[in-house]
Order: C-alpha cells, then structure tokens, then sequence
C-alpha cells in the first residue's frame, strides 16, 4: 500500500543539540502543515523523546509523533554535519534523522514505516550512502522508496511482549511506549497475588517457587518480531529513569498464529 505523504529532506545541517534537530523539524513540518503551529509540533516530538530516546544506535534516530485531526502523514530525513548526542542505546552520537507525524488513528501504517526504515538502515552500506548524499535531491532518490510502495502487504511475524510491574509502579510510560510501536491492542491485567499467575506460566511453573503476596500487573502487547529489541532496549531505557529496573520481569516470545481482531 502507497501511503500518501508530505516529504521534506535536509542535508549538512549545523544542530547541535537534540532539541535544535527537533525544532528543526518542527519547523519543515509546520511549513507542510499550515494548521499546525511549530511549537505545537515541538512539544509533541520532544515529549515523545522525553519517554525514550528514538535512536535505534549506528547514528540513526527515528523522532516521530501523532497529531490529532491530522488525515495523511508527514516524513522527512535530516543529516547533520556533525553527530548529535541523542541518548542512544549503543552511545554512538545520531547524525540520521528519519522523521514521522502520523495521523493518530494510522498506528498501523505507522509501525510499518517504522519498521521499513528500520530495515532500510541497517546494512552499513545504506547508513554511508546517506552520509555521503551532496544534496537533497540525491537524498530523496535514496530514501523515497520507503515512503512510496505499492506492494501487497509482508507477512509479519509476531512476538508476545509481556512486561510484570508491581502495582505501585506508574504504568503510563510503558504503556505509551508500546502503543506507539504496536499496530494492535496493548492490555493491562492486574493480579492481587503474583504466584497464582506466574506458576501457571509454562516459562514459570518449573521455576517460580516463593509464595509471593504482593500483587502486579501484566501489560501485554504483540509486536513485529523485528521491532522486539529495539523496544525492549527503550523499555529498559524508561524502567530505569524511574528506578524500577529490578522489580520489573520482561518476557518475549514467538507466536506462531494470529487470527481475527477485538474491538474492545
């Protein structure tokens, strides 16, 4: 499917901060988008930073947001002379930017992007192709294919993401990280006693021995395989700005059949 978009490119540019790249594109967004205001559009991918970094490591960052009563998506690629420091999971300074305003009820089509971008980056002859891009001309002929496909839909494989929280823990951050990388429902449960849940886990049964009083909650989501560490490393990232990195249980695994849907 060939998702319409607003396109903008920008090469060699002289930010040196992650605030100045975000303003930056705040500002090519807003010329696409005359009914939204610069500093609206800021705020909106500086609070998505404020979460988690986006960087997916290599120098490559994927800054994205959602904005309401928006009815196509916006992207755009800016390059930078020199890195940026931008809270990466490796270290290495981002001086790839791929943005994304994405109209909020398209989270599908947002995950996909997303994930082709992903996948687009990461041989390390594409990440020098775009370095090396003189022009924005060059860029938009490198990187247009990914935001101009008409093929039928890939086959997805999918991974269950389970995240175990104690019940004080403020779930909100990692339910906002989830939902903005899943293209389905992310579900919260809440049990008063933690072993009468986790023993009846197969992963647990063998080894969950303690009778634990304390309750938890369980958020569940299905992800793209491809996009599983890439979350799990961010979700970490959000755990331990809130110091909760040793009484939290992150689990992972594949599931091999999906069918139908749940309008909850």
């Amino acid at each position: 499917m060939n998702i319409e978009k607003d396109l903008f490119f920008r090469t060699g540019e002289s930010a040196s901060t992650a605030d100045e790249i975000l303003y930056l594109a705040a500002e090519q967004v807003s010329d696409l988008l005359p009914n939204f205001g610069t500093e609206a559009i800021y705020r909106k991918l500086q609070r998505r930073e404020n979460v988690t970094s986006t960087s997916i490591g290599h120098g490559v960052a994927l800054p994205h947001c959602f904005l309401d009563g928006l009815d196509h998506f916006v992207a755009g690629l800016v390059t930078t002379q020199k890195p940026v420091e931008f809270d990466a999971p490796d270290g290495v300074p981002v001086d790839l930017f791929f943005f994304i305003v994405a109209p909020t009820g398209q989270r599908s089509e947002h995950v996909a992007l997303l994930s082709r971008i992903s996948r687009f980056v990461r041989p390390e002859e594409s990440r020098m192709r775009l370095r090396e891009a003189a022009n924005e001309s060059i860029l938009k002929t490198l990187v247009s294919p990914i935001f101009h496909r008409d093929s039928a839909p890939e086959e997805i494989e999918w991974c269950e993401l389970q995240v175990f929280l104690p019940v004080h823990f403020g779930v909100e951050a990692v339910l906002e990280e989830l939902t903005s990388r899943t293209t389905g429902n992310v579900f919260v449960h809440e049990f008063k006693k933690a072993s009468s849940y986790l023993t009846r886990m197969p992963l647990f049964a063998s080894l969950w021995t303690s009778d634990v009083d304390e309750s938890i909650r369980l958020v569940t989501a299905l992800l793209d395989k491809r996009l599983v560490n890439e979350t799990i490393r961010s979700m970490k990232n959000v755990l331990a700005e809130q110091d909760a990195t040793d009484d939290v249980l992150i689990t992972a695994r594949d599931v091999f059949y999906v069918s139908g849907h749940v309008e909850l």
